[in-house]
This record gives structure tokens, C-alpha cells and sequence, in this order.
């Protein structure tokens, strides 16, 4: 388990082919206008923190963990707080780590109110839990998670979280996270907390060793009254058409990822080639109340570099990021009768990314 703090809490211890969606204010068109076409998670609330107009910003990707921990030192020191963590293995095989390190990834923002904060990352499922219980003593809430295979764990399942000072008492209990849980479970969470004035503000979905298909989701108490919508298995055109129709409605995106599924037979495998692999989306409108702009585009490879460029030169700030396998062929590898529960398919990586509008 890697510790690391950012503000300390008062008390205690002081301590994807390629996809272009766009939504965009009237004046700033002509600036994009070489982007526009045909039209990841964020802690959203509240607003006057987490959705100023203008911003200080950061954003790094693809680093180890030495490199992450060196980034981490530097921009807690300028008064920097992780607003979107994300942790990618790049194994060959889904489910079954390999030679490669993990890699870390960080959207950061100014700790515009000083307020305590902290991120661990590379914990097992105990380490996590005991993490969060004390997080919720010492008054702060869950805003991003991340479930992934660690690499450096032997293959085992590890967890990383953001907690940020709960001062607006947005979530109190351990109810504010569901996760290493079902579809269905997710569902009727989400229903029920809707019900009770709650909005989702991460969303997951996950492999890892002993559970094949997990899902999380993080909940805070919806004291803005946005109206919300949030979306799960969604193919990519299904995702596209969703977009649009929030798009044109007048929601955002707060949260967008994409997760790779596979299905082999559990007593002959992959070894004859008859299973497809596919890929699902999941996504977090929330009203665009204030009418900012803001863009959001996914399965950006090659040109991710240049998007941010754009962006950036337009006065636009990340604030979430995804970076995700897409499968290059349909059908599973032929792979050894001992790995029978993991497709062997060849990925390729992918980005996924929403901008603000921060000027």
C-alpha cells in the first residue's frame, strides 16, 4: 500500500475508431470549429469547488509509481489536489498480470479552500476498507475509485481511492460506496438512493482475480438539486445516441469509462476461436446548469496529444480522464487449457477524456 497524503484532515492527525462528441458554448465554435462534429469521474459537488469557471490545473498520465510519487511530492507542495486517479496494467492478458508495471495517471486541480484531502493507491481490499472507515472518522468522503490488477501483488486484486474533507456533509456512511458488487446490486442503489436526493459521481466496472465482472459506484447527497442521468453497458452506439439526446437537453458529462468484457466457455476455454470480445461504456450526465462549455471525447489514440493541445489553447481544463483496452480482433487467441477462464485477445489502448470550459 502506497500512502499518499495530500492536505492532512484537521483533527487527529493535521494533517476508442475514433468518436468526436462536443458541446460547446456559442462564442468559442469558431475558436473549435477544426474540432466540432455531430454531436470519466469527477467530484462534481459542490459546485463552487469542483466546477469553478476558472481553475489552476494539472494533469499527468502514464507514470510509474516512482515517477507518480515524485508528481505527487511537487504539485501537493504548490497547493494541487487529485480530482480523478486512474491506474492501468498493461498485462497482455486481461485478468492475469505480467512483467509490466502499473501505470498511474492524475487529474489535479488547485485546493481552491484548503480543504483536507488524500490518496492511496495499490492496497488490497482490507487495507482499502480500513482506509475508508477511517477516512469517514476523520470527516472526509470517497470522490474517485479505481479496482484494478496489481501487477506488482502477485496478480492480486488492489484498490485505490481519493478522499476529499466532507465540510458540505455530502455522504456520512459507509452507504456512499457500493463496489465488488453486481449489475443488478449497482441498479437498485442507485434507484434507491435517487429516491433519497443522492447522485452517482463515479461509476465502474472491473475485472479482477475473483471477480469477473464488478461494478462500483460512489454517491453524494444531490444538495444542488441537478437533475442526473447514468448509464451502464452501453454499446458504442447506444453510448453516442445517449450522448446526444442529453447533449441536446442540456446535461454534461461528469464521469465517462469503458470497460472490456470477454466470455469464454468454462470447460473448454478460448480454444477454438467461437467467442467474441466486445466493449461497453458507462457515463454521468448531470445538468449543465450554468451553461459552461464543455467537450468529451473517447477511443482517442494517436490524436489524444493534439486533442489536449486544442483544448488547452481554447481554455479548456481535463476533468476526467480514461484510458481503457479496446480488443483488436473478435475472436479469443487459442490459449493454454490452464488458462481457460481469461480470452487471450490482443488489446490496444485507448483514451477517453472530458474538458470544462475555464475561462
Amino acid at each position: 500500500m502506497l500512502e499518499q497524503l495530500g492536505r492532512r484532515p484537521r483533527r487527529a492527525w493535521r494533517g476508442r475508431t475514433r468518436y468526436r462528441y462536443l458541446a460547446v458554448t456559442a462564442a468559442l465554435l469558431a475558436q473549435l470549429a477544426i474540432l466540432v462534429a455531430p454531436a470519466l469521474a469527477n467530484p462534481g459537488v459542490p459546485s463552487s469547488v469542483f466546477d469553478r469557471n476558472s481553475v489552476d490545473w494539472d494533469f499527468v498520465y502514464n507514470r510509474t509509481s516512482s515517477q507518480f510519487a515524485a508528481d505527487f511530492a511537487q504539485r501537493t507542495s504548490q497547493g494541487m489536489m487529485i480530482v480523478d486517479v486512474e491506474v492501468n496494467d498493461f498485462s497482455d492478458r486481461l485478468g492475469k498480470a505480467d512483467d509490466h508495471p502499473n501505470y498511474y495517471s492524475a487529474v489535479w486541480q488547485r485546493d481552491v479552500d484548503g480543504r483536507a484531502w488524500q490518496e492511496w493507491r495499490d492496497m488490497t481490499r482490507s487495507q482499502f476498507t480500513q482506509k475508508h472507515q477511517q477516512a469517514l472518522v476523520d470527516n472526509q468522503r470517497l470522490v474517485d475509485f479505481e479496482a484494478y490488477t496489481c501487477d506488482s501483488d502477485n496478480g492480486k486484486e488492489c484498490y485505490a481511492g481519493v478522499w476529499v474533507e466532507n465540510r458540505e456533509h455530502l455522504s456520512t456512511s459507509f452507504g456512499a460506496l457500493m463496489y465488488d458488487r453486481s449489475e443488478s446490486d449497482v441498479q437498485v442503489f442507485i434507484e434507491n438512493n435517487r429516491a433519497i436526493g443522492m447522485m452517482p459521481i463515479d461509476l465502474e466496472e472491473y475485472n479482477v482475480p475473483g471477480c469477473s465482472r464488478c461494478f462500483a459506484v460512489i454517491i453524494a447527497q444531490n444538495v444542488e438539486h441537478l437533475d442526473w442521468r447514468a448509464h451502464w453497458s452501453l454499446s458504442s452506439a447506444d453510448f453516442a445516441a445517449k450522448f446526444n439526446q442529453y447533449r441536446d437537453a442540456g446535461f454534461r458529462m461528469l464521469a465517462v469509462t469503458s470497460h472490456a468484457r470477454y466470455d469464454c466457455p468454462p470447460l473448454i476455454g478460448c480454444t477454438f476461436g467461437e467467442n467474441q470480445a466486445w466493449s461497453v461504456y458507462a457515463g454521468i450526465w448531470v445538468e449543465n446548469r450554468n451553461g459552461r462549455g464543455w467537450a468529451e471525447y473517447r477511443n482517442m489514440s494517436t490524436d489524444f496529444e493534439q486533442k489536449r493541445r486544442d483544448f488547452i489553447a481554447a481554455g479548456y481544463r481535463p476533468i476526467a480522464f480514461e484510458e481503457y483496452k479496446v480488443f483488436d480482433k473478435k475472436v479469443c487467441e487459442d490459449i493454454p487449457l490452464s488458462d481457460i477462464n481469461f480470452c487471450g485477445n490482443r488489446y490496444v489502448m485507448r483514451y477517453a477524456m472530458i474538458w470544462r470550459q475555464n475561462t
